[in-house]
């Protein structure tokens, strides 16, 4: 069985919508589909400058952003296949 793609969210603990990516991203994990890394710019802030005023932002495994601010599905789905 093929490892599955790790992916990387940059997020905050008060946001909302880092909430909601996380929830439709839940059961892709739980499934084996991917694995999630999660960055809390809060605890990393040297990622701040890049990504704060854009949170939640996922990135691929390759470095490339996949989306920010909503999941974008076409691209995870894209990414998955």
């Amino acid at each position: 069985m093929p490892i599955p793609p790790e992916l990387t969210l940059y997020f905050h603990e008060w946001c909302h919508l880092c909430d909601d990516m996380r929830e439709a991203l839940a059961p892709l994990v739980a499934a084996g589909r991917l694995r999630l890394r999660e960055i809390d710019l809060e605890q990393h802030p040297e990622h701040a400058e890049a990504y704060a005023l854009r949170i939640p932002v996922l990135v691929g495994p390759d470095g490339a952003e996949l989306c920010n601010g909503r999941l974008d599905h076409e691209a995870l789905r894209g990414l998955l296949e």
